[in-house]
């Protein structure tokens, strides 16, 4: 089976947020499934991040890991970036939260931007049976959503997070 995950935490976080993902798509992978594991890049990683097109080269010849990573640049906004360090003044901090949600859908929509090339790549070349998405944000399941839509395949919306911690009241 080929199995997409996507989480936001690239897999060497120091934090419990990649240790799910990560081990899950290596149990997969050692039971024989093709695994990728999209995430964001590692913040203040400083090796070259693989494009989307390099993606697709390497699942054209087949040489792909298992699990294979792809580490998704996001597309940088100041704005978001200091939205979600509260940096803005109350009232308008929480109407710019709105916004994002309504308008763009979450709080990350830079990484989701940043990572749909390789979704589309994923479901282009990769061929998903399913796709399974964690929450940590909304974000990671839209991308979710709009892969399994493009692969022609179900998505799974895994909450493994408490949807109070990370959804403003």
């Amino acid at each position: 089976m080929r199995i997409v995950l996507i989480n936001h935490c690239h897999p060497a976080t120091p934090h419990i947020c990649a240790t799910r993902a990560r081990e899950f798509a290596r149990a997969l992978a050692a039971r024989g499934h093709r695994v990728a594991l999209l995430t964001e890049t590692l913040p203040g990683a400083s090796e070259p991040v693989p494009t989307a097109h390099d993606i697709a080269e390497l699942l054209e010849v087949g040489g792909e890991p298992s699990p294979m990573l792809v580490a998704c640049p996001p597309v940088r906004r100041a704005t978001l970036r200091s939205l979600r360090a509260g940096l803005w003044p109350a009232g308008f901090q929480q109407a710019l939260i709105v916004y994002q949600f309504v308008a763009r859908g979450g709080m990350y929509s830079d990484w989701r931007l940043g990572g749909m090339p390789y979704a589309r790549v994923l479901a282009q070349a990769f061929r998903p049976d399913v796709v399974w998405a964690t929450f940590g944000n909304t974000d990671s399941w839209m991308i979710g959503r709009t892969l399994a839509k493009m692969a022609g395949c179900p998505w799974i919306a895994d909450i493994k997070d408490f949807w109070r911690d990370f959804i403003p009241a």
